[in-house]
């Protein structure tokens, strides 16, 4: 019950955001309520996906594996990761692809105790600093991809990127 109401609530102030309602007033509120929706809607699919939430971590794994890395930035505070999270989430045949093909990075840059280094790999090593954002890489940290971000695709695009190098990888 308590989820159904975060979700109305947080849809209600998405809105309000979207409409140009929002009002400073409402930050703290705002954060508190997305950083409880965001763990209670999460947990057990980052558990599925098996997210590693620090970089060299991930990276050990995926070398260990010999798995590519699926690198995501993004921020607890952030509408836009939702949406690009809901995106994978919903899509059963892309969440499969990377829960069973990849190592999965997440990376929150409003992380208070790692969020200024994530920020600082993703602006000296992909020389950008716009989140949400993600990248294919090998298990030895090469780029594989170009950018996978809100702005320049859709989901169709991103799951294209991942059918495109796995069906690489396979060959």
């Amino acid at each position: 019950m308590v989820l159904r109401i975060n979700h109305i609530v947080l849809s209600i102030i998405l809105s309000l955001i979207t409409l140009g309602s929002y009002s400073q007033v409402m930050d703290d509120a705002y954060y508190s309520l997305l950083m409880s929706y965001h763990s209670l809607n999460t947990d057990s699919l980052n558990k599925e996906l098996r997210i590693q939430k620090i970089y060299k971590n991930g990276v050990s794994l995926a070398k260990k594996e010999q798995k590519p890395i699926f690198l995501y930035f993004t921020g607890y505070a952030l509408a836009n990761g939702r949406i690009f999270e809901t995106s994978i989430y919903k899509d059963q045949e892309l969440f499969n692809l990377l829960k069973d093909n990849f190592v999965n990075i997440w990376l929150y840059l409003d992380d208070k105790r790692y969020g200024n280094k994530w920020s600082e790999i993703q602006t000296n090593t992909f020389k950008t600093n716009h989140q949400p954002c993600a990248y294919i890489l090998s298990p030895n940290e090469k780029m594989q991809s170009m950018p996978l971000d809100l702005e320049t695709i859709r989901l169709k695009l991103l799951k294209k990127e991942v059918v495109d190098f796995l069906n690489k990888e396979n060959k």
